[in-house]
């Protein structure tokens, strides 16, 4: 389970990276929503373990 989540964050890390150089690329303001819910997560998953 630990394994799992940790390759997906690895994979929405790599995600976002990709979208925040499109966005710099294109000069606009950097927001993902994937980042906050990737946070949200995160809190969920260590309260529950």
């Amino acid at each position: 389970m630990t394994l799992l989540f940790h390759q997906n964050i690895e994979a929405i890390q790599f995600h976002n990276l990709s979208i925040n150089r499109k966005a710099i690329a294109q000069q606009e303001p950097i927001f993902d929503i994937s980042l906050i819910s990737l946070i949200v997560t995160q809190k969920i998953f260590y309260k529950t373990e």
